[in-house]
């Protein structure tokens, strides 16, 4: 059985035969079909993909995908069950054996196989992802490679946790909403107040330690760096796993609500309110 049908194998990650793209790529013969390529390039400006589109593609939506393995790994620190150990070892064995065969079929295409998009975001942790499923030298079982995904689903998370790093919360629909165009704001263009960075910094990281750690207040007139400082924080320890949540002060009434929703994930959320 080739790679492309051994596909129908997947145990965890099913959700990616539905997917109208991976089908489309499961069928080497649509290799120049148009309506495919179309896809792909509609798929590379959404999401900012470059290279070896095919291939950024897969990786994208193999680590954005919500399963029972992805869900458990990221709510618990990126610890799992053997059992589920076995079935998320399986699925890489065949996840990357479709990677490298769509990998080898589109590195010379005219199109995409070296595309540049107009806005270029890249992949958080990327460079695990390629470890994993092409470059796996004397990991022929995938024991390893579920290790490696555990340890990024437990840095990223998956889904709007892996493409955003805060959100708010909108009150009338009750739910979470991504902040698009996050800001680049970093603790070095902030000048001044390093007392007060330094502290909420250390204080973050032992939040994250799981240390004990204050509730924080930020105070000062307007311009002073109070949202810029909290940007800042959600910059720099992203890939610890921190994501911020906006709360309006209209929406304090529904803090329970706020709560519960939060408490399927494992990341470490700052509840910002204004």
């Amino acid at each position: 059985m080739n790679c492309c049908a051994n596909l129908s194998n997947l145990v965890i990650y099913r959700a990616l035969l539905s997917d109208p793209i991976v089908n489309a790529l499961r069928r080497p013969k649509e290799f120049f079909a148009p309506e495919l390529e179309g896809l792909l390039l509609v798929a590379a400006e959404e999401k900012g993909l470059t290279g070896i589109i095919p291939l950024e593609y897969l990786l994208s939506a193999i680590v954005h995908e919500q399963n029972v393995f992805s869900a458990v790994a990221e709510k618990n620190d990126g610890k799992i069950g053997e059992g589920l150990a076995r079935a998320a070892a399986h699925d890489i064995v065949i996840m990357r054996e479709f990677v490298d065969d769509v990998f080898n079929r589109y590195k010379n295409h005219p199109l995409l196989g070296n595309y540049t998009p107009t806005v270029f975001r890249p992949l958080p942790g990327r460079s695990k992802l390629e470890k994993i499923l092409l470059h796996a030298e004397g990991d022929a079982n995938g024991r390893q490679a579920v290790e490696i995904l555990c340890s990024y689903y437990n840095d990223y998370g998956y889904g709007a946790m892996l493409d955003n790093g805060a959100f708010a919360w909108n009150g009338e629909l009750e739910c979470l909403s991504g902040t698009k165009n996050y800001s680049d704001m970093t603790f070095d263009k902030l000048y001044g107040y390093d007392y007060q960075k330094e502290e909420l910094i250390r204080n973050t990281e032992a939040f994250l330690e799981g240390k004990p750690a204050n509730n924080v207040l930020l105070f000062g007139d307007r311009g002073t760096g109070k949202s810029s400082s909290i940007k800042a924080l959600g910059n720099a320890f992203f890939e610890k796993g921190l994501r911020m949540v906006e709360v309006k002060r209209h929406d304090f009434a529904g803090l329970p609500k706020v709560m519960q929703e939060l408490s399927r994930w494992g990341k470490k959320i700052y509840r910002c309110f204004r």
